[in-house]
């Protein structure tokens, strides 16, 4: 024998409740309603018990994230002592209220961390372009990154971002200026290097030139001088 369904308009005369509260619940509330053919939602005898729990449950107090905790319960065939569950309902809502903050603080942290990576990876980038030939620099710098994002990772969720943050501006700067005085001295070495080629080039050009020249010129013959015998 086949089981009832329910189209959602059957379904909301039934509960008493208007459809677009029905798709309210079953998005907040992570409920699978099954859909037949056409796309179209269908309710079973199961779904209706769970949703008058739902109702009963809300009406009487408990917020939908707190209900939300309890839908494993309210799935099953003797569903939830309601009155038991309202009898508790501030400790219910308490409990939802912090959940929820962890769930938010969890999505927070691992924001911050995908920021601070992309950060870090811009950084480690952006150093090795205006810093060549520094590989072993470059090791140890990319060395203390991981160090400080695996040991960000152990903290606590809830400081994650400022951990990392704090620790990787600290390092990043430091190393950065590092790198810049670096360049600045490897730059003025060659400079100096460069400048001292140029200059004794030019000098071995000028006493060339004047060695060429002075072998051009005829040489004076002396003029002999003879002197007379008194």
């Amino acid at each position: 024998m086949n089981e009832q369904r329910y189209m959602i308009s059957d379904a909301s005369k039934k509960l008493e409740v208007e459809p677009h509260v029905l798709r309210y619940w079953e998005e907040e509330l992570k409920m699978e309603i099954p859909r037949n053919e056409m796309g179209h939602r269908c309710y079973s005898e199961r779904e209706i018990h769970v949703l008058e729990q739902v109702k009963e449950l809300k009406q009487n107090g408990l917020q939908l994230k707190a209900i939300k905790l309890l839908m494993e319960q309210l799935y099953k065939k003797d569903g939830v002592d309601v009155k038991k569950i309202l009898a508790k309902k501030d400790e219910w809502n308490k409990r939802a209220e912090q959940e929820d903050d962890g769930i938010l603080q969890r999505e927070k942290g691992k924001k911050e961390q995908e920021k601070t990576e992309q950060f870090a990876e811009m950084t480690v980038i952006e150093t090795t372009e205006f810093v060549e030939g520094q590989d072993e620099r470059m090791d140890q710098f990319q060395m203390v990154m991981n160090k400080i994002i695996a040991n960000a990772l152990i903290d606590n969720n809830v400081l994650l971002g400022q951990a990392i943050s704090e620790q990787v501006t600290e390092r990043v700067l430091k190393e950065i200026d590092y790198q810049f005085r670096v360049k600045e001295e490897l730059e003025e070495q060659r400079f100096k290097k460069l400048d001292e080629t140029i200059r004794n080039r030019q000098q071995a050009r000028l006493e060339a030139a004047a060695a060429l020249e002075k072998s051009k010129k005829p040489m004076k013959r002396k003029k002999k001088r003879f002197f007379m015998r008194k």
